[in-house]
């Protein structure tokens, strides 16, 4: 083995320089190492969400009853046609004209009765503060109301020896009477058409409204046919 070595010394040097060099080659050009990996966890980003639309609600509809037009004439301070709503009554219609006047007559009227759509209230005056009514001119004949006949239809003189005849008396004839309105002259003429002719002027007080001091008031002007 010595021997071998002596002889092929110059061959092993060799080998061993070629070994060398190419083992310096390798090591000046080895890559470097990658860098090591490094794992982030990301931050958690808040995120809008938007929220979805409030349901609107449905509109309630609501139905107004429309007003009742309501004529209010007579013993009122300001005559007209009046909006009034619903479930108003005549004392409502009243106040709306301005309140009563002085001269009216609200005994015969219903203040508590409730009101209709279109309707005329009328308030009467107190009979004994109405003038004599005077004589009208010109226009067409009033017609006569049916109201203003006797029911069995009679036709006697309404006026005999400057007495008024209760039993056949217009409207306006009656009025003349001190304490007779009205209102209270339709009423006597309701009574006869329903309960037939008088018998006696006393009956009269069986008209609503003719009391005793009424009755004497219109005691000496009165007669029914046949006295």
């Amino acid at each position: 083995m010595g021997n071998w070595l002596e002889q092929n010394k110059g061959l092993v040097f060799t080998a061993l320089l070629i070994m060398t060099l190419f083992g310096g080659v390798m090591v000046y050009t080895r890559q470097p190492d990658p860098p090591p990996l490094v794992l982030t966890t990301p931050e958690p980003t808040a995120t809008h969400t938007p929220l979805p639309p409030t349901p609107t609600a449905e509109p309630t509809i609501t139905f107004t009853p429309a007003p009742f037009r309501v004529y209010v004439t007579g013993q009122v301070n300001d005559p007209d046609v009046y909006l009034l709503p619903p479930g108003s009554i005549i004392k409502d219609a009243i106040t709306a004209a301005g309140g009563a006047t002085e001269e009216a007559d609200l005994a015969p009227v219903n203040l508590a009765q409730a009101l209709l759509d279109q309707q005329q209230i009328t308030i009467p005056a107190k009979a004994d503060e109405l003038p004599t009514p005077g004589v009208v001119t010109g226009g067409a004949a009033p017609t006569p109301s049916p109201l203003s006949k006797i029911a069995q239809g009679a036709q006697a003189t309404p006026v005999i020896n400057g007495k008024i005849n209760i039993n056949t008396a217009s409207l306006e004839e009656l009025t003349t009477l001190n304490g007779i309105g009205p209102a209270i002259g339709q009423r006597i003429i309701d009574f006869r058409t329903e309960h037939g002719p008088f018998a006696t002027i006393e009956r009269l007080m069986d008209v609503n409204g003719i009391g005793p001091a009424t009755f004497e008031k219109v005691r000496e002007a009165v007669m029914v046919t046949g006295n």
